[in-house]
């Protein structure tokens, strides 16, 4: 867990308190949306859109108190501005049928696709024509499983600053953490807020309000001022297209900041991570409604190797119905050298929509 100071490292608490977070609560509306239809395309589907609030959800408490770390993922997409099929495939270049993009680099785009081996991969596009994109995979993934007739959506990428917004007290932080780093890593990125500007303060000390958040990767948001963030709401589309994470190669043990991607509650025990579990490997998970920075854990589940999570803070017992994505912020520890695999898992609400 980060302390604010970079240049200070600070490591988790072991004392550990059980509290398991709170559902977070999201209206999930079906609305009429078109995503390829400024690029003469329709769609035949509805996709759901809604909110979703972040941090602490108990009525009439602020979403994160004065002097307070919430941990969280960003849940939702923003609502797509083309959609269509990969007709070819050259390195990173995706060339698609049936549409005329406009410009997507002045102002960050992803590229998610939307079916085949690769279903939810989120890549960011660094350059366009009118029918092809150059992606940039996350560090160390690839788009070696995506395959011609894929389909793919460009949706606006998250951003530090239209993530945060501009409503939060001078004094507040948002730190990113390593794709993969060592048990209990440091932040890899910090930005402050101003009260003009979110500000890098870890490598150029300039405004930073532009660079790119990942909706696969837990985030910590710090309130260091002694007023209280009353509301953390992120807006968008329902993410239909299965949460996908990549998480490279470890030497030994290794904590990864990653997250179900999802705006309600995924059983731990259905959401895949097994998949990529091994005997002895454990997940964290933070209390958002308690006030306090640098917290211990509030909840570990321990992976047995035969398909159970259990909790080692309070039972004993395998708990494999507990809740993950939604909104909240996770993180999964191996216990010991693996390879680079992909955790992958269409969301439960899928099917029913």
């Amino acid at each position: 867990v980060p302390n604010k100071k970079h240049k200070n490292k600070k490591s988790t608490n072991s004392t550990l308190k059980h509290m398991k977070p709170k559902s977070i609560k999201s209206l999930l509306a079906l609305a009429l949306l078109a995503p390829g239809a400024l690029f003469a395309q329709t769609t035949a589907k509805t996709t759901p859109v809604g909110y979703v609030s972040l941090g602490d959800t108990t009525s009439g408490q602020p979403a994160c108190k004065a002097n307070t770390d919430i941990y969280f993922s960003i849940p939702l997409i923003k609502p797509a501005v083309a959609a269509a099929s990969i007709t070819t495939i050259t390195g990173n270049d995706l060339i698609l049928g049936g549409v005329a993009l406009g410009d997507l680099t002045t102002v960050a785009h992803y590229a998610v696709i939307t079916s085949g081996p690769a279903t939810g991969l989120v890549t960011l596009i660094t350059a366009n024509t009118a029918t092809q994109i150059t992606v940039a995979p996350q560090a160390g993934d690839s788009i070696a499983s995506v395959v011609v007739t894929n389909g793919v959506k460009i949706c606006p990428a998250w951003t530090v600053g239209n993530l945060l917004g501009s409503g939060m007290p001078v004094g507040t932080s948002l730190f990113t953490l390593p794709t993969a780093g060592a048990v209990n890593p440091s932040a890899e990125g910090i930005y402050d807020w101003d009260g003009t500007n979110w500000m890098d303060n870890v490598v150029s000390g300039a405004p930073a309000d532009n660079d790119v958040l990942y909706p696969n990767e837990t985030l910590i948001l710090r309130n260091g001022s002694a007023t209280p963030i009353t509301s953390f709401v992120v807006n968008g589309d329902v993410p239909v297209a299965g949460s996908r994470v990549y998480m490279p190669a470890a030497t030994g043990a290794t904590d990864y900041a990653v997250s179900f991607f999802g705006p309600v509650g995924e059983p731990v025990g259905t959401s895949g991570l097994s998949a990529v579990a091994s005997n002895g490997d454990s997940l964290f998970g933070f209390d958002n409604n308690a006030a306090g920075i640098n917290k211990s854990a509030s909840v570990i589940l321990d992976y047995d190797g035969a398909g159970n999570w259990v909790d080692n803070v309070v039972s004993g017992a395998p708990d494999n119905t507990y809740p993950i994505g939604q909104g909240a912020g996770f993180i999964f520890r191996k216990v010991a050298a693996a390879a680079g695999q992909v955790w992958s898992n269409t969301q439960d609400y899928v099917p029913t929509l």
